[in-house]
């Protein structure tokens, strides 16, 4: 959460898929901006984070505030080369994105197709949770990490 806590996500008190929605309805874009999951190795706990660097993660996270968030995945090619995949619906994308998803200090553009609300965002997340996948009916682009956020 936010790039600086870190804990196990778990349905003790409720199912995944409710804790996942609860934990994004809950970003305010402010103090809760960012939310990232991903899989520890086997037999690893969430103590153990450093047993992965972040470099040699795939994941999936988003940023923002409940009402509007990006959601975006690391992803390895079949070279090993990480890229950073925004997710959004179908459609075109012209132009530079004019949709400013702001969190904390930062502010991201992205494309009217690539905002999410929490709903929304917590079923590619318990999708993602589940197999490593994002939704069949969602479409990914490379990000441009050159690009400065404002």
């Amino acid at each position: 959460m936010n790039g600086r806590r870190h804990g196990e996500l778990v349905d003790y008190f409720r199912s995944y898929p409710d804790q996942i929605l609860a934990t994004l309805s809950n970003m305010d874009g402010d103090s809760f901006f960012a939310w990232q999951l991903w899989e520890l190795p086997e037999g690893a706990r969430h103590h153990d984070v450093d047993v992965v660097t972040l470099d040699q993660r795939t994941y999936i996270q988003c940023a923002g505030s409940a009402d509007a968030m990006s959601v975006e995945v690391r992803a390895f090619d079949d070279d090993g080369v990480p890229h950073q995949l925004i997710v959004g619906r179908p459609g075109s994308r012209e132009g530079e994105p004019g949709v400013a998803i702001t969190f904390a200090e930062n502010t991201l553009h992205v494309y009217e197709l690539e905002v999410f609300n929490a709903t929304e965002a917590a079923g590619i997340f318990y999708q993602y949770f589940l197999d490593g996948t994002i939704p069949a009916q969602y479409v990914t682009r490379e990000f441009d990490m050159t690009r400065p956020t404002s």
